[in-house]
């Protein structure tokens, strides 16, 4: 009969936590357009400090109940507005899959880290996210400079995939021109997955923006101009500023 008896075994896993002010952030980008708006108008009737602002705009709603195929640059502003808020909900969506979105952590499991192209899955498949950046830089087709630049920034990039560190800091730490710094920075923004390289959530979602030729749309706007309204659910402040109807 075999033996039986206790044994030791190692296990790795990668879990991933995300900041309390990330994590709400996402939630914010998470949420249906109608969830925002229902949510808006919860607090309207619970907070007494709050009153919504009357609109003289057109609603949504009732210039589709009417089937006004001619829509007036008013009429288009507010459904651009709907259609732009349903962007942000869903722009964040494949950089969200490599963080905790139900609970302040996640483990991620090799299927997950193969079906995300071994995205932050160094302990599973031995590819890391500086090796896959590393890999798309070998063929951008840089100088020498540049190369050893993009190079120290994929080093010094956080867990989330950010660049928290001063440029010029990392200039003198890698002894390269601050202009090549940048010009690298640059380059290493326009790497896979979109968003790597950014400063920090706000810069993360403009970055996506501009990969689907959106910088200059509304959301674009609302994320770089607005987007301290975003984070607090101000969205009918939002809307008034842009003039748009939500």
């Amino acid at each position: 009969m075999p033996s039986q008896g206790l044994g030791q075994y190692q296990k790795q896993t990668q879990t991933l936590v995300l900041a309390p002010q990330l994590r709400q952030s996402l939630k914010i980008l998470q949420a249906p357009t109608m969830e925002l708006r229902n949510e808006i108008l919860e607090e309207l009737q619970t907070n007494p400090a709050l009153e919504e602002l009357p609109m003289d705009t057109t609603s949504l709603e009732s210039t589709l109940a009417e089937g006004n195929e001619d829509n007036t640059p008013e009429q288009s502003a507010e459904m651009d507005f709907e259609k732009d808020f349903e962007i942000l909900s869903k722009l964040d969506e494949d950089w969200r899959e490599h963080f905790a979105q139900e609970s302040a952590s996640n483990v991620y499991t090799t299927q997950d880290a193969e079906r995300r192209q071994h995205f932050f899955d160094s302990l599973v498949s031995g590819t890391s996210l500086q090796e896959h950046l590393i890999q798309q830089a070998q063929l951008a087709d840089l100088n020498e400079d540049h190369t050893e630049a993009i190079n120290f920034l994929i080093g010094s990039l956080d867990d989330r995939g950010y660049l928290t560190s001063n440029l010029s800091d990392l200039s003198l730490l890698a002894r390269q021109p601050l202009r090549i710094m940048q010009e690298a920075h640059e380059v290493l923004k326009g790497l896979d997955p979109p968003g790597i390289g950014a400063v920090d959530l706000q810069d993360c979602l403009l970055i996506q923006l501009k990969a689907q030729g959106r910088a200059s749309s509304l959301a674009g706007t609302i994320v770089k101009d607005h987007f301290a309204l975003l984070l607090r659910r101000r969205i009918p402040e939002i809307a008034k500023r842009v003039g748009a109807h939500i």
